[in-house]
């Protein structure tokens, strides 16, 4: 595996990055950035927000543990989603969403949505 962007949309999309980049730090062989896509002025109109991570990974590590950890982060993030989707409005004063996920390699790109864990790691094994 060498690299990976991750296109991430949504009112939570910055904080949903930060804490995938942070879980993604753990491992040695991988570093991580992103940034963020659109302006501040969006998040104030709470409209969606964007975010693109590029993970980059070093010889030596292994798709299994990345593919864990986006899949892991994925899930969690999503049963925010559907724990939140009932309540009106959040801490920051709307409720978290993340609208679409996308894993990108090249030309090749793997929507979150519906992706398993074995998904995952067929992709990155790809890349």
């Amino acid at each position: 595996m060498t690299g990976i962007q991750l296109l991430i949309e949504g009112k939570e999309a910055v904080n949903a990055v930060e804490t995938l980049v942070a879980a993604l730090s753990e491992l040695p062989e991988v570093s991580g950035e992103w940034q963020k896509i659109g302006d501040d002025t969006q998040h104030d109109r709470a409209m969606d927000m964007g975010t693109l991570a590029d993970i980059v990974s070093m010889t030596g590590c292994s798709a299994v543990a990345v593919a864990q950890i986006i899949y892991n982060w994925y899930v969690t993030h999503k049963r925010e989603k559907s724990e939140n989707a009932e309540k009106p409005l959040g801490k920051e004063g709307f409720s978290k969403r993340l609208e679409k996920v996308l894993l990108i390699c090249g030309k090749r790109r793997l929507v979150m949505k519906d992706a398993s864990l074995e998904d995952i790691e067929r992709f990155l094994e790809k890349c």
